[in-house]
């Protein structure tokens, strides 16, 4: 193929409409999907990456510390939460009680052997 039938995909043609277009060629006997339209790709332009914005928060880093210590002080205090003896109270909420350690060594155990 000559340099001058070399172009490059347009950036709205994405990848799965490459390769549909590619089976198509196949389909009908020809080589590339260049053979298909006429002119040969010679790369497919992927869309932008999307950039990750920060998560926003209505509270500083200052007010959600002290609110995960206030709720963690709060669950501490109350034994009859049904959630002492669980490992969300060991690794969410920072329980170190005899139940919480050892529902939360059972979760490790179990998703070790798995």
């Amino acid at each position: 193929m000559t340099e001058e039938r070399i172009v490059p995909v347009k950036a709205w043609l994405r990848p799965t409409t490459y390769r549909a277009l590619l089976q198509q060629a196949h389909r009908r006997g020809l080589a590339d999907v260049g053979d298909l339209l006429g002119r040969v790709a010679e790369q497919i332009v992927a869309p932008p990456a999307l950039q990750k914005r920060p998560r926003a928060s209505k509270y500083t880093p200052a007010e959600l510390e002290q609110r995960r210590t206030a709720r963690r002080a709060a669950f501490a205090a109350n034994t009859s939460d049904p959630r002492h003896g669980t490992h969300n109270g060991y690794v969410n909420l920072g329980c170190r009680c005899d139940p919480c350690r050892e529902a939360s060594a059972a979760y490790e155990a179990a998703r070790k052997a798995r």
